[in-house]
């Protein structure tokens, strides 16, 4: 739970314009009822103006989600307004540094989606770390399903970013 910065991501996913990224995961424990407990709040800064991350009318916004996970395998389930359940797979996560995650979904058994990011509590992660996480990512995920020497793109977290948190 808590902020986090994303620091690498899928480049068909983000665009060109993706910088300054940030989530925040709320547990939202007096919500005992709610299936979907976790909030995520997505927020990115697009040429000086940052992006609110609330959640607006019936549909909502992709800025905002909710979530719930399997407690010990990583899956989750992340619904944005009223749009299907997505599908993120937690592959690793250090809560003090770092998480990597995938998403594959396949729609209406139409087409099939997949992307992955790396969070970090800070707006920098090292090449050590990042090499490390990319490879745990190349060995559970087949690289004819998700290409990461080709998808994987760093996030600028630096160039005169604004933060909403």
């Amino acid at each position: 739970m808590g902020n986090w910065y994303n620091v690498v991501g899928d480049k068909d996913f983000n665009g060109d314009d993706y910088r300054c990224a940030t989530a925040t995961y709320t547990l939202k424990k007096d919500e005992w009822w709610n299936p979907y407990p976790v909030e995520v709040l997505n927020r990115k800064d697009s040429g000086g103006s940052v992006s609110d991350g609330k959640c607006n009318g019936i549909f909502g916004r992709q800025a905002c989600a909710r979530a719930r996970c399997t407690w010990g395998n990583g899956a989750c389930n992340v619904k944005f307004g009223l749009a299907p359940d997505a599908n993120y797979l937690i592959l690793d996560v250090d809560y003090d540094s770092h998480a990597l995650i995938y998403n594959c979904d396949t729609w209406l058994g139409l087409f099939y989606t997949n992307a992955m990011w790396i969070n970090s509590r800070a707006g920098t992660i090292s090449d050590a770390n990042k090499s490390n996480l990319k490879n745990i990512l190349k060995d559970r995920v087949p690289s004819f399903i998700y290409p990461a020497d080709e998808q994987m793109v760093d996030v600028d977290q630096v160039t005169n970013c604004n933060y909403g948190f």
